[in-house]
């Protein structure tokens, strides 16, 4: 059972748009993803996304330009220095 605090919960009633709640507990004998901040955070954003499918529009372009970056800088780091460039 989720823990819910009731003045949090009074306090989000109040907005009138949809939201969402997120709950993750962390298992000490469990898989590394129930153990560790990575897999929180990948829980709490599929939960997220599984409750607001809509934001998943907006989200995606973001993530694919952060893979892209990532990816081109990861590249660069293969590529060897020359002598001129140290």
């Amino acid at each position: 059972m989720a823990y819910r605090h009731e003045k949090t919960q009074a306090f989000l009633h109040g907005f009138t748009t949809r939201k969402a709640s997120a709950v993750f507990f962390f298992h000490d004998r469990g898989s590394l993803n129930q153990k560790s901040f990575v897999g929180l955070l990948c829980s709490i954003l599929y939960q997220i996304l599984e409750a607001l499918p809509e934001i998943c529009e907006c989200l995606i372009p973001a993530l694919s330009a952060a893979i892209v970056d990532y990816e081109r800088r990861i590249s660069l780091r293969a590529v060897p220095l020359s002598i001129e460039e140290l």
